[in-house]
């Protein structure tokens, strides 16, 4: 073996790690994730940004505001949380991203995606 310490770190590393927490039970069950306001005045363009992906392989322009909400979504889904799908965000908020915590709790009063949640909370 070239390197016995690895394994070890490894198996060291996996029986410290904890479960994910659930939520706690008097806790809003249901979440949206609303885009993330994009301040700089630039697309941030993650992919589809050279002139092959655009034309030859057509590929999607995906953005820093597009990957950070679904990481979000992800993350919140798994920690137990139900998160609504982003299609049903967008057309309830049309497509309008918040630029404040009180700004995002003005868009989910009225956009209420589905009334399937009874309340809702701004996370800032």
């Amino acid at each position: 073996m070239r390197h016995p310490g690895w394994l070890a770190l490894l198996l060291v590393m996996g029986a410290c790690s904890r479960p994910v927490a659930p939520p706690p039970p008097d806790m809003v069950r249901t979440v949206a994730v609303l885009a993330p306001a994009n301040r700089t005045g630039d697309p941030l363009l993650v992919a589809g940004t050279s002139f092959f992906e655009k034309y030859a392989l057509k590929s999607d322009r995906v953005t820093v505001p597009d990957v950070l909400a679904s990481e979000a979504r992800v993350q919140l889904a798994h920690r137990g949380f139900t998160v609504v799908s982003a299609e049903e965000v967008e057309s309830a908020t049309q497509g309008r991203a918040p630029g404040s915590p009180e700004a995002a709790a003005e868009i989910a009063s009225r956009a209420r995606p589905s009334s399937r949640s009874t309340r809702s909370r701004a996370i800032g």
